[in-house]
C-alpha cells in the first residue's frame, strides 16, 4: 500500500487530500500540519477584524480521521528523496513513499 504524505494542510493541501482520496482509495495519506484545526481560511480574517465575519467561522474542521487521513500536528523541516523520509522539527523522522 502506498503512503501518501501531504505538508500543509491549506487551500492547496487541501486540494491534493481531496483528489488523492478520490483517486488512489487504498493508499494511506498522512498530513502534516502545524495548525490545531484542519482548515484556517486566512481570506477572512479582514473580515473577521472588521465585525463581519465571527473569528470561529475562519477555522474548520473536516474530519479527516472519518476519511482515514492521519494528521500529525508539527512542521516538517527536510525531505531526504532518497532514503524516503520526511524530517519533523523535533527530530523525528517519518517514512513516505510520495510527498
Amino acid at each position: 500500500m502506498n503512503h501518501i504524505v501531504i505538508i500543509g494542510l491549506g487551500s492547496a493541501g487541501y486540494a491534493a487530500l481531496m483528489s488523492i482520496r478520490r483517486t488512489a482509495l487504498k493508499s494511506r495519506i498522512t498530513v502534516i500540519d502545524p495548525k490545531l484545526t484542519d482548515l484556517m481560511h486566512p481570506c477572512g480574517i479582514p473580515y473577521s477584524l472588521g465585525g463581519h465575519v465571527p473569528s470561529a467561522g475562519l477555522e474548520q474542521d473536516i474530519f479527516l480521521s472519518k476519511m482515514g487521513v492521519e494528521k500529525l500536528a508539527g512542521k516538517a523541516v527536510g525531505i531526504d528523496s532518497d532514503s524516503r523520509t520526511i524530517t519533523m522539527r523535533a527530530g523525528e523522522r517519518r517514512a513516505h513513499h510520495h510527498v
